[in-house]
């Protein structure tokens, strides 16, 4: 009973209507302004204010209400910050994390802000800290025994630059040095022309007879002679390598859980006669979700707004206003590259031109609960960050645009 009346007594309020009197003004005891929340029958918010800020305010107020736990573990995942709460669990996670120095991005968008873009974060993070403090924390505070932390602009330019993180790409660098390792430079790109769908909607190694028809071709090559191909490259592939080790090759960069796209249909056919709009943001399924969905109006302006938020960013990503409708997808573009570089032996140095080059060494300190604190080397080149203390002591580099 006891475990059931903690849950319950953190649960956000759903139905009826809040009235938030924000404190400002010559004295904090002044009402600087009043903001309404009304949620419907499905939960979802709709804020109602008299100013820009104050509608950033309300963003802030439903996404901490409903989310702050999710917000937190995620701005703690960004910064590489959670084995403060989990332990050596989470260790390598904040390595990583730490090596990809997502702090230093943060600062640099920090400095490239409007003077409206300041304004927005810092009422959002006004209206998370407001409801951290006058509300009960979600129950995994006291289940894991940690407290909430001052909620900061940076941390909602942590939480968008993780996400650009996820939804980038590096081309498959690391799956084609993997596939010429294994099958040899030839045979590996035959595997990759399947791979990219350069052959049409066919993909090795799950192609067969029954695929031919749906094959593009090109110049002289004929199904038959595509057939008698593809069955000696599967048979050379199944000499050089097991089907298990080649699947987890595949699979290194190439899971092909998500799919990115976005379409518009002209008004002209459609039943209402209006035009529609619809995209898939290529993010992965999960609970909780990264959407949640709102509606906001400014009173006495037109910025009425409805549609998908992201968590830690105050504005809408996805959706529309009186007069328009917007969507966003992923656009996958390239903007990772990885490098083999040669170190000395105390990882001090790495050549580059036939010259030894010092590297730039930046220490970290990864608290860690019940163990001492992890001391981090994170290591430069001018092309990028040396991952070797991530990944066994192998010289590679990563760039990111």
């Amino acid at each position: 009973f006891s475990l059931l009346a903690l849950i319950y007594g953190t649960l956000p309020i759903y139905s009826g209507r809040v009235t938030i009197k924000r404190q400002g003004g010559d004295s904090q005891n002044e009402t600087k302004s009043i903001i309404e929340i009304i949620r419907g029958k499905n939960g979802i918010p709709h804020i109602y204010a008299d100013s820009r800020e104050d509608a950033k305010f309300g963003i802030g107020y439903v996404h901490a209400q409903d989310r702050l736990w999710q917000m937190d573990f995620t701005r703690r995942l960004g910064h590489g910050r959670l084995s403060e709460i989990f332990g050596e669990r989470t260790l390598e996670i904040d390595k990583f994390m730490r090596a990809l120095q997502f702090d230093e991005m943060v600062q640099r968008a920090e400095e490239r802000r409007t003077p409206e873009e300041r304004t927005d974060l810092a009422a959002y993070a006004d209206a998370v800290n407001y409801v951290a403090t006058n509300f009960p924390l979600p129950i995994e505070y006291s289940l894991l025994n940690f407290q909430f932390e001052e909620w900061k602009s940076e941390d909602s330019a942590c939480m968008a630059s993780l996400l650009g993180f996820l939804m980038s790409s590096d081309g498959q660098e690391l799956l084609r040095s993997n596939l010429r390792q294994l099958l040899g430079q030839e045979l590996a790109e035959s595997m990759l022309m399947f791979a990219e769908g350069q052959y049409g909607d066919v993909h090795l190694p799950h192609v067969n007879e029954n695929d031919m028809p749906n094959v593009k071709l090109e110049g002289n090559i004929t199904h038959e002679i595509l057939t008698q191909g593809m069955a000696h490259t599967v048979d050379v592939v199944n000499k050089r390598t097991s089907e298990t080790e080649l699947k987890k090759t595949m699979e290194f960069e190439h899971p092909d859980t998500t799919a990115s796209n976005a379409w518009a249909v002209g008004g002209e056919h459609t039943a209402s006669g209006s035009p529609l709009i619809a995209c898939d943001p290529h993010l992965s399924n999960g609970i909780p979700s990264h959407w949640y969905l709102l509606e906001y109006q400014v009173n006495g302006t037109e910025e009425h707004i409805l549609g998908g938020s992201i968590l830690g960013v105050p504005g809408i990503t996805m959706g529309r206003s009186r007069s328009i409708a917007w969507c966003v997808t992923n656009g996958q573009g390239d903007v990772i590259d990885f490098y083999i570089m040669k170190m000395n032996d105390d990882k001090t140095k790495y050549l580059h031109d036939g010259a030894w080059k010092d590297m730039k060494i930046q220490e970290e300190t990864i608290a860690v609960r019940d163990s001492e604190d992890y001391r981090l080397s994170v290591r430069r080149s001018h092309q990028g960050i040396f991952m070797n203390d991530l990944l066994d002591g192998m010289g590679l580099v990563m760039k990111r645009q």
